[in-house]
């Protein structure tokens, strides 16, 4: 699926060169997880089968210890969470609007600091859109080469439900209610061709 280009290209620093296109691809292994809180316990709805191995093109250049993108994105298919219950599964699917967003977006656009300077916190800028609202974050993340051409990056933030216009989920007559807040956690494992 071509639309997994998302985080790929925050790696592979022996190829960040000026105004370069690499091609990679995102190894199955890879995983995207919502996780979220309510007021009775904790949920992660995770993305399955979301990753496939096709071959992904993706520009960026770099500059002065940044790097940015140019068509790095990736489209998540909200039928394809599963959150282990199938009533906390159908009750996300509803509030993420998959009926009429069936998909949720993710466009990488820089990664500062891309350095392996321990003493820096390493972010990447990137759109996020959820339920069709667009909104900028930065997010953390940590790049470790496993092979000479394989390379595993995690990243994550939060994000407030609210900034995408959706209203927090609740159950039982408003007896279970879940926090606004959702963590995202991404671990894309990626093969350098």
């Amino acid at each position: 699926m071509k639309s997994n280009a998302l985080f790929l290209l925050m790696l592979i620093p022996a190829f960040l060169k000026a105004q370069s296109t690499s091609k990679f691809i995102i190894e199955p292994t890879s995983s995207f997880v919502l996780k979220g809180v309510s007021n009775v316990n904790k949920f992660d709805c995770e993305l399955q089968e979301g990753f496939c191995e096709d071959q992904l093109s993706i520009g960026y250049t770099h500059e002065k210890g940044n790097v940015y993108f140019k068509n790095a994105s990736l489209s998540l298919s909200v039928s394809k969470f599963d959150c282990k219950s199938k009533y906390i599964t159908r009750d996300m699917k509803k509030t993420l609007n998959e009926e009429q967003f069936p998909f949720m977006e993710f466009e990488l656009l820089s990664i500062e600091n891309f350095t392996n300077n321990k003493n820096t916190c390493p972010m990447a800028e990137a759109l996020v859109t959820i339920s069709g609202h667009t909104n900028k974050y930065y997010l953390k993340y940590e790049l470790t080469p496993l092979t000479d051409s394989t390379y595993q990056i995690k990243m994550g933030s939060d994000f407030k439900m609210k900034d995408f216009n959706i209203d927090p989920p609740s159950a039982m007559m408003g007896l279970i209610k879940v926090h606004d807040t959702i963590t995202v956690e991404i671990d894309l494992q990626i093969t350098l061709l």
